[in-house]
């Protein structure tokens, strides 16, 4: 028969190397998880300086194309204001011929 002793005597080497084995399995986990974790932050990082530079590169798209657009209507507005100055320039030019042709028939008529 075994004494309660020597039966634990015997089980406690064991329960030790279980204790440890389970430290072990824990440790690696944890190291694992710990990497894992690094490098999901490590890619959401580059991720993230993707994404900045995208949307820099669009943000720098638009401002242009923005300057673009803007240079185009100052261009057309111009052009309408020289349009615009040239006819008021033309019916002015009209009235004055019309305005003459009236005085030059009055001093035909005071000369008549």
């Amino acid at each position: 028969r075994v004494s309660a002793a020597s039966a634990k005597g015997s089980t406690q080497p064991l329960a030790m190397q279980l204790v440890e084995d389970v430290k072990l399995h824990y440790g690696t986990t944890l190291a694992k998880e710990h990497r894992g974790k690094h490098e999901r932050v490590h890619s959401l990082r580059l991720e993230a300086q993707e994404l900045t530079a995208a949307g820099a590169l669009k943000a720098e798209r638009c401002r242009a194309d923005g300057e673009r657009r803007v240079r185009e209507v100052e261009d057309a507005a111009e052009q309408q204001v020289q349009e615009l100055e040239r006819e008021r320039l033309r019916v002015i030019a009209q009235h004055h011929l019309a305005l003459r042709g009236v005085e030059d028939r009055i001093e035909q008529k005071r000369a008549a």
